[in-house]
Formats: structure tokens, C-alpha cells, sequence
């Protein structure tokens, strides 16, 4: 699949008239990946041809690439030149995932002359690497768990502040539905009142009326 996808990439590349470097060396892994060495070689050393940044990964990757060939034809000789290319732009990167890959290389390609006294010298700088590296990588990973923990505690916090926030709400309608039952009752008993006032003032004037009629009466039983 990797060999496949590789050719439609540099198809592409050059119905675009741009010839990615990365792309021929996707070509030349996928060529290894098949045991393909030549081939993978011819793929790695026309990637180096390509004018790219001297510090660029592509030239890092390719010089990886070619010493690992190198290293599977047992040519620890010229694997080793090559390796030692990619050491320094891989140094000069700052990348220590590939730093290490090749460091580990050269120390490989070393033991194969054999020269035990670089090999051991390679392998120290691997280990030393390596511990580096999953020191960053533990610590880091104590960083994700504290952030971690510091959002789960903010996340209860909220949920905290949204429950306080409801209670809140829910206690303020409370007391505007009291507050209004109350209004209602008010107005209804002063309208209650209102309306009692007024019979009363019709009475009062029902019998004022009644006693001028009565006094009416008697003034006219008199004469």
C-alpha cells in the first residue's frame, strides 16, 4: 500500500511539474519496506539531489534512509558517512526522536566493522538521549494530569456556580410568584373593600331617604 500510494504521489508530482523531495523518499522507503534496496537507494540518493534546506528533515530522513541500506547490505563503511549526516542536521533541528534513531544507526553500523570502542561511544549517547527523552516525556505527562485535574476541579467548580446560580433563580421566581400572590390579594381585598364602602353608602343614603319620606309622612298626618 505504502509502495502504491508513493507512485500516485510522484505521478502527481510530476503532472505538476513539481517534484517533491518527500515524496521520493516515501518511494525509496516503500522500496525497503519490499527489500528492494537498489531500488530504495536510487530513491534516496535522487531526493538528495533536490536543492532543499540544509537543515530541512527531508535531508535528515534520506541520509537515515541511505545508511540504513547501507547497514542491510553490510556496508557499514559508507552507512556510517551518511549516518553521521544526518546526526549533525538532526543536532542542528533540535529534533530528538530522530537524533536518537540515528544515533542508535551509527551505533549498529559500528559493531558491524567492528569498532566496539564507537559503537559503546554511540550507545551512551543513545541512552543518555533516551533518558532525556522519557524524562520529557514524564514530565509532560505529569503536566496533562495536573492540567487534567486542574480542569476537572474547575469543571465541579462551575457545576458548583451553575447549581448556586439555579438555586438562585429558582429562589428569586419564588419570590415574584409570592410577591405577585400577594399584590393579587391586596388589590382584591381593597377592591372587596371598595365595593363594601359603597353598598354601605347606598344603604346610609337608602335610609336617609326612607327617614326624609317617613318625617315627609308624619309632617302631612299632622296637618
Amino acid at each position: 500500500s505504502t509502495y502504491f500510494y508513493s507512485q500516485k504521489l510522484l505521478l502527481l508530482d510530476k503532472k505538476d511539474g513539481n517534484i517533491n523531495p518527500f515524496d521520493i523518499y516515501l518511494m525509496g522507503y516503500a522500496c525497503f519496506l519490499k527489500n528492494r534496496y537498489n531500488d530504495a537507494l536510487k530513491y534516496y540518493k535522487e531526493a538528495l539531489r533536490i536543492k532543499v534546506q540544509k537543515a530541512s528533515k527531508v535531508l535528515s530522513d534520506c541520509n537515515i534512509g541511505v545508511a540504513t541500506v547501507f547497514q542491510k547490505k553490510g556496508m557499514p563503511d559508507s552507512g556510517i558517512n551518511y549516518a553521521r549526516v544526518a546526526l549533525k542536521i538532526s543536532s542542528n533541528n533540535g529534533i530528538p526522536n530522530e537524533k536518537l534513531e540515528t544515533l542508535t544507526l551509527l551505533t549498529a553500523l559500528f559493531e558491524a566493522k567492528p569498532n566496539i570502542d564507537s559503537a559503546y561511544r554511540y550507545q551512551k549517547y543513545a541512552t543518555i538521549l533516551k533518558d532525556s527523552i522519557y524524562n520529557l516525556d514524564k514530565i509532560r505527562a505529569v503536566q496533562i494530569i495536573a492540567f487534567n485535574d486542574r480542569m476537572d476541579k474547575q469543571a465541579e467548580l462551575d457545576q458548583q456556580d451553575k447549581v448556586i446560580n439555579q438555586i438562585i433563580i429558582y429562589s428569586l421566581i419564588g419570590i415574584l410568584i409570592f410577591s405577585l400572590v400577594i399584590v393579587f390579594l391586596i388589590l382584591r381585598n381593597n377592591r372587596q373593600r371598595k365595593q363594601a364602602y359603597n353598598l354601605l353608602q347606598q344603604q346610609q343614603q337608602e335610609i336617609v331617604e326612607q327617614k326624609t319620606k317617613v318625617e315627609n309622612t308624619l309632617d302631612e298626618l299632622k296637618s
